[in-house]
């Protein structure tokens, strides 16, 4: 009878886990209908002349990471790449790699851009990723700020910095594990809905094709 017990709690346990994996995680239902801006995020801009330029090509730089989490640079690049392709053509990341010399330096990204023939380059620079674990949820805090630059005069065109933030309920004990489980997901997520609404601030026409 007490193995019988342990093996149905075991069944139920498997199974709230399973639907937290399936659920969690920040902004999926975001993604299938953009850029609907959600109350947890928000931009701040200025736009220098990306409007009259409307650059057709762009290089998606490799982005800093001043975050306190390592290896949050690579996804939110990720993120942009993928959203600044609604905008233009976008260089391959692995071409975008190969010719930089120096990471993090305006001055290169710039002849990067040149040489791969892009009309604008994207510099980007995570600020924030922070997780937060309390008895009944867990909460993410991310932010980005990224410049675009024009390639020919090597001016700044454009400036912005966007928010986003996700909490979660979760079971006593477990929300840490669920937390570690999907985090590289949620963090593609938040930061995808980031670059959507960099993007959208840009040109609010683009989702709408």
């Amino acid at each position: 009878m007490r193995t019988h017990f342990k093996f149905n709690s075991l069944i139920l346990l498997s199974l709230m886990i399973t639907t937290l994996l399936l659920v969690s995680g920040c902004g999926v239902t975001r993604r299938l209908n953009l850029p609907s801006v959600s109350p947890n995020s928000s931009v701040n801009s200025t736009n220098y002349g990306i409007t009259q330029y409307r650059p057709k090509s762009y290089v998606v730089y490799p982005f800093k990471n001043t975050a306190f989490r390592a290896g949050a640079a690579p996804v939110a690049r990720r993120a942009f790449h993928s959203q600044f392709a609604l905008l233009g053509e976008v260089r391959t990341l692995d071409q975008v790699d190969q010719s930089v010399a120096r990471v993090w330096s305006t001055q290169d990204a710039v002849r990067v851009a040149r040489a791969l023939n892009a009309d604008a380059v994207v510099l980007g620079e995570v600020l924030n990723e922070e997780s937060t674990w309390l008895v009944f949820f867990t909460g993410s805090y991310y932010s980005v700020a990224v410049k675009v630059y024009d390639t020919q005069t090597g001016r700044c065109i454009y400036q912005g910095q966007a928010r986003e933030s996700d909490f979660s309920m979760s079971p006593f004990i477990i929300p840490e594990i669920i937390g570690n489980v999907t985090r590289e997901r949620t963090a593609f997520d938040c930061y995808n809905n980031i670059a959507s609404d960099i993007v959208n601030d840009i040109n609010n026409s683009v989702y709408n094709k």
